[in-house]
């Protein structure tokens, strides 16, 4: 008795809920579009602002990217072309004869014919090998594209971040002297011998002055570069700090260049191969061909149909040196082909080192910067304390805090070249892309 009135209950209790879902089913749904779609905004707004958004946005928006892209598609449409010529042909011929002479035959003729070149001269089988290897250059110049896009995306990024903290630290040297400034303007109130001081703090505030306004013209400059990847490059709250890689950097060239696909050096390898194949197509132009070729002739009621079969063999003798001339072009080709893969592989491997003594170079410099950076603090604090004791001159006082502001840019810099050079190398791996489109 007691199981039937609560299963009672549950079922009244239910239907009085699906009635309520019902009648406020529109209201409810309306409350969660207006607060879903303002977040699905956010989020996407959040992605476009950070450099992963970016970069990956480029790889799949950016002219240049695209353009590539499309020679790739055009690659595999031209292997297709290559192979169709394996395949029979089915044409239809039509024909009128009218003489003016009325005792003449007057016909009309239709014929349809079926062609198929015999693959024997190894032409066809040459072609298609060449344009394998195109589709192959085409593919490796869409990579090299793609990170070539991605650098300058990144490297666009991190111009804008050091931008930022440079004019930070520009407003900060500023507001130091003009402090400065203003302690001498009180003391020249009441010590107008003073005065020279006063003029010398002017000249060092307006210097300050002026580097705040250097250091925003570049931050307007790297802001204007990004823009061309991302339309929010002004929006500083997407800025503050470095981003991190993906993937780190490998420890050191030699471990770098053991694991490096670089698409570039495949791309310089295709060519290769490719120059290689329009050799052999170039030499498949001294071989015969055999031509099969068969016909059904319609001449009309009267004379009914008749089945045409032909044979068509063609052999090469004398083409005025067209067929040599071209060979030696094509080998020539490869030849250059293969001295330029063996120049990519030393340019490639130079690009490598090269960013890894960029790398070791600024993280040199900021753990000097750094240091220096902690202790022309000490002394700039200590300074400001002697000078109010009249134990230290206004000049050794404006000359620490420009020699403290100097060690701060130095240390934003080192921080960006850090960054800069990590970036560097990953592109010149050919992982950089890769590593934005696997995520």
């Amino acid at each position: 008795m007691k199981t039937t009135q609560g299963t009672t209950m549950l079922h009244t209790i239910s239907s009085l809920l699906t009635r309520q879902i019902a009648a406020h089913g529109i209201h409810r749904c309306a409350a969660m579009t207006a607060v879903a779609v303002p977040m699905l905004f956010a989020t996407a707004q959040a992605q476009s602002q950070s450099l992963e958004g970016v970069i990956r946005q480029a790889l799949l928006d950016y002219p240049g990217i695209k353009a590539v892209n499309a020679g790739v598609m055009g690659a595999k449409a031209d292997i297709d072309r290559a192979n169709g010529a394996l395949m029979p042909t089915l044409s239809l011929n039509a024909s009128a004869n009218k003489i003016k002479d009325s005792d003449a035959d007057q016909k009309a003729m239709a014929t349809p014919w079926l062609t198929w070149s015999v693959p024997l001269n190894g032409r066809v089988r040459a072609d298609i090998q060449r344009t394998e290897s195109a589709a192959k250059v085409a593919d490796a110049k869409l990579q090299v594209t793609r990170d070539d896009i991605a650098l300058q995306a990144a490297e666009a990024w991190l111009a804008v971040v050091r931008g930022q903290q440079m004019v930070q630290l520009a407003q900060q040297n500023v507001a130091e002297h003009n402090a400065i400034l203003g302690d001498i303007q009180k003391i020249v109130a009441v010590d107008a011998g003073r005065s020279l001081d006063l003029a010398q703090a002017q000249v060092r505030s307006d210097a300050a002055q002026t580097n705040l306004t250097q250091r925003q013209a570049e931050l307007k400059q790297a802001q204007e570069k990004l823009a061309r990847f991302t339309p929010d490059a002004r929006q500083s709250a997407a800025f503050g700090r470095y981003p991190q890689l993906p993937k780190a950097v490998p420890a050191d060239s030699q471990q770098a260049l053991s694991a490096m696909t670089s698409p570039a050096l495949a791309q310089a390898q295709a060519q290769f191969e490719e120059a290689q194949a329009r050799v052999q197509s170039a030499k498949a132009l001294h071989n015969p061909t055999l031509d099969l070729s068969l016909g059904r002739q319609h001449l009309g009621a009267i004379a009914g149909a008749k089945t045409v079969a032909t044979a068509t063999f063609s052999l090469p003798l004398y083409q005025g040196g067209q067929v040599d001339a071209g060979v030696r072009s094509a080998v020539a080709q490869a030849t250059a082909a293969q001295d330029t893969l063996a120049e990519t592989e030393l340019v490639v491997k130079e690009r490598v080192r090269l960013a890894y003594a960029d790398l070791a170079s600024a993280q040199a410099r900021l753990s000097l910067a750094a240091q220096q950076r902690t202790s022309g603090s000490q002394l700039v604090s200590g300074y400001k304390e002697q000078f109010r004791l009249a134990r230290r001159s206004l000049l050794d006082l404006l000359n620490i805090q420009s020699e403290y502001a100097s060690y701060q840019q130095a240390e934003a810099l080192a921080q960006h070249d850090v960054k800069a050079a990590e970036y560097r190398i990953t592109a010149a791996l050919g992982q950089l892309a890769r590593s934005y489109s696997a995520q």
